[in-house]
């Protein structure tokens, strides 16, 4: 008796896993994609076509193109967050490019902001670098 619910648990409790943790489920087959895959130069506040943005290089580290989604999180003196912004941008394998995050909306002062870069399904490909903005 207890061999025939050992028999039905084990499967259960394997499905369990994959279904709570899918991206790492399918980044285990193939080539995964990982906080190295794309390197980052320093970011530093600029204007980019007349807007207020930040900026930074990325430098695809893999044997592939990569299509990067770059986010932008703001935060004030208090550590709130006061907004989120995005730009995307796609790499030729071992291509470095400059991306440009544009920020609007936000009242003039000091805030402090983390960039980092994630693929079309949320899978981080950078590590998280932070960067002082004045407006």
């Amino acid at each position: 008796m207890c061999q025939t619910k050992l028999w039905i648990l084990v499967p259960a409790l394997l499905l369990s896993i994959l279904l709570l943790f899918p991206a790492q489920a399918a980044l285990s087959s193939g080539d995964p994609l990982l906080t190295t895959s794309l390197t980052a130069s320093t970011p530093v506040q600029t204007s980019f076509n007349g807007n207020r943005a930040v900026s930074l290089n990325y430098t695809n580290t893999t044997t592939g193109p990569l299509l990067a989604i770059v986010w932008l999180s703001v935060q004030n003196s208090a550590g709130q967050t006061v907004g989120v912004f995005a730009s995307t941008v796609t790499l030729s394998a071992g291509a470095t490019v400059p991306v440009y995050v544009i920020i609007y909306g936000l009242a003039g002062g000091h805030y402090s902001g983390m960039v980092f870069a994630v693929t079309s399904d949320g899978v981080p490909i950078s590590g998280a670098s932070t960067v002082q903005i004045s407006l």
